[in-house]
């Protein structure tokens, strides 16, 4: 009798350990990086990310992000910045998790707001590299991927190109 009043009172705390570590925030991650990409058609992107992520379970979450694009355009010897604000979304998958890290793919679709000087919808998709968020809650992000930026600007053409972020992940 005694051991079954021990096991259901270690059944009850597991329970709560584990409504703990399902909770809102445990599920939520916040990202700050820098993209760097490589040098197109005269172009090339460095862009400041802020991603806010909530996983639904241990492989897939929802992100919503905002970046601050800074576009180097080089005309005629002329070096000039389109700068714009992109705000939009995606999915992330984390395809495989070992003791410390987790890889993931990501798919991303922003559009620019307000009035930029360089207006545009970007397509991404790339693989990042962190450390396991119930281990570690302040990690380092890297990842390489490919980007494809439509211009809706006239005289400013699309740009696609192979990128790298690094940043830190909350």
């Amino acid at each position: 009798m005694m051991m079954l009043l021990l096991y259901a009172t270690t059944m009850g705390v597991s329970a709560q350990e584990n409504e703990k570590k399902s909770s809102f925030f445990d599920n939520t991650n916040f990202e700050i990086k820098t993209l760097y990409g490589l040098k197109q058609h005269s172009m090339q992107p460095l862009n400041l990310s802020m991603q806010l992520s909530y996983s639904f379970s241990d492989k897939l979450s929802l992100m919503v992000a905002i970046e601050r694009n800074h576009t180097q355009i080089d005309l005629n010897d002329y070096k000039t910045y389109a700068n714009s604000t992109l705000l939009g979304g995606g999915l992330a998958y984390v395809w495989m998790k070992d003791h410390s890290y987790c890889y993931d793919a990501r798919l991303q679709v922003l559009n620019s707001i307000g009035s930029p000087l360089l207006k545009q919808t970007t397509f991404d998709i790339g693989i990042n590299l962190y450390g396991r968020c119930k281990k570690h809650r302040l990690s380092p992000i890297i990842g390489l991927g490919f980007r494809y930026q439509q211009s809706h600007t006239i005289g400013i053409r699309d740009w696609g190109g192979l990128y790298a972020i690094v940043g830190i992940r909350f």
